[in-house]
């Protein structure tokens, strides 16, 4: 009983400052706000790795992916970009290992599906290419660009296959 008051006072006493305009209420309404973003976010790993996918340096992109998983290994975004860099290095035992991590975090990640397809595709496995396709039908239908991204790779890779 004294424990179920103790928080019904806590709960009411926050109101109080807060509605009262108390000198304390600035203090107890700032738990209630998202915290600002780090100023380096411009630093962060995962901006220097998109700043080096948008200069194709893989290598680089690998590094700084690889240092945003270190530190968030629950990051799909992370894992999915971490991804992509091996899969332009042409390491696709690595490539997958991420894919599958970023796909385990979040199921109906789009680009994680769009960019193991690709790999798939490059690799000459067209029938797991084709389990993303319909994947991403499911998840965000025929219109989306992942989709249609993943679409024109199996079909070039069709054609190039004979």
């Amino acid at each position: 009983m004294k424990r179920h008051f103790y928080a019904w006072a806590g709960i009411a006493g926050i109101y109080t400052i807060i509605l009262t305009g108390s000198p304390h209420a600035a203090d107890v309404s700032s738990m209630f706000k998202t915290p600002a973003p780090a100023a380096d976010a411009q630093n962060s790993p995962m901006a220097l790795g998109r700043k080096a996918v948008d200069k194709k340096d893989w290598n680089e992109a690998l590094k700084q992916f690889t240092a945003a998983v270190e530190q968030n290994p629950r990051d799909a975004d992370a894992q999915n970009m971490l991804a992509y860099a091996n899969r332009k290095l042409k390491r696709y035992d690595a490539a997958f290992l991420h894919y599958c991590l970023a796909l385990e975090i979040d199921p109906k990640h789009l680009g994680a599906h769009e960019y193991m397809g690709k790999a798939y595709a490059e690799t000459g496995k067209l029938d797991r290419a084709e389990e993303h396709l319909k994947a991403l039908e499911q998840i965000c239908g025929k219109q989306c660009e992942q989709y249609r991204d993943l679409h024109e790779a199996i079909a070039k890779a069709k054609k190039k296959s004979g």
